[in-house]
């Protein structure tokens, strides 16, 4: 969830502020692996007398079109991918715009998941859970180790004093109901298929090798067993003096 803000010299038609702000999205959806619909900008386009740039810095030649691209995040990305984003950045402007690279500059700000509202007043990113491979880069060596990062989750801060961890089997087309844990809930499925859904936010399946996460206090109308049943693996992190792991409501 990248919010961007362009900031250039006024003067420029629109046709040429929206292919930089068309370029912007490109080279963040190549690099970050956003969505295509992840797209929030602001372009604000500043008079000479507002704009102060020394020309000269760190060697650069910089010009009248001088462009400021200002990303801000809510993960933290590998400098390796960060890179890649500059790089894809300002080749796409120099194709489509003839913009040189000394004239793209772009810093990249990452700020934390609970510092984001997308509207509601719900603090969403702190309850969205991605799709396994979009979390950063697989690593892999010459031992053909590799790690395949699955799960992002917040924890809101919580104190953590002991983990409780639980296989659980669930018998075919199993509606488990209503329910909440007093504790963060992180977890993987193992085996099968299962509807999940945090009240509030979209149905979605879990096949075996998704991981997911139950926060602590909300409400779960969703974790069915699909098809042929499920089981799935989950760590409950409880906090000091707490010992229920789950709480049903209907």
């Amino acid at each position: 969830m990248p919010f961007v803000r362009i900031a250039l010299r006024r003067g420029k038609s629109a046709e040429y502020i929206r292919a930089i702000a068309d370029a912007a999205h490109e080279a963040l959806v190549h690099a970050f692996a956003v969505p295509a619909d992840d797209r929030f900008q602001f372009v604000q386009q500043y008079d000479s007398s507002e704009l102060f740039i020394d020309p000269g810095y760190l060697g650069m030649a910089r010009s009248e079109d001088f462009v400021f691209v200002h990303v801000v995040g809510a993960r933290d990305r590998a400098a390796a991918v960060k890179e890649t984003l500059y790089r894809r950045l300002v080749a796409l402007l120099g194709e489509r715009l003839q913009i040189r690279p000394d004239d793209v500059m772009v810093v990249v700000q990452t700020t934390r998941l609970e510092d984001w509202s997308l509207g509601r007043g719900e603090a969403q990113m702190l309850y969205e859970q991605r799709p396994r491979g979009q979390i950063g880069i697989k690593e892999t060596s010459a031992s053909a180790v590799v790690r395949d990062p699955l799960l992002s989750a917040a924890l809101g801060g919580s104190t953590i004093e002991r983990v409780e961890t639980v296989r659980v089997d669930l018998p075919p087309n199993l509606a488990t109901g209503l329910h909440l844990h007093p504790c963060d809930v992180v977890g993987i499925v193992v085996r099968g298929s299962v509807r999940f859904q945090i009240e509030g936010y979209p149905e979605r399946v879990l096949n075996a090798g998704d991981a997911f996460h139950e926060p602590a206090g909300r409400r779960i109308p969703h974790f069915d067993a699909l098809g042929d049943g499920a089981s799935f693996v989950a760590h409950y992190l409880l906090p000091p003096g707490e010992h229920e792991l789950l709480r049903m409501l209907e």
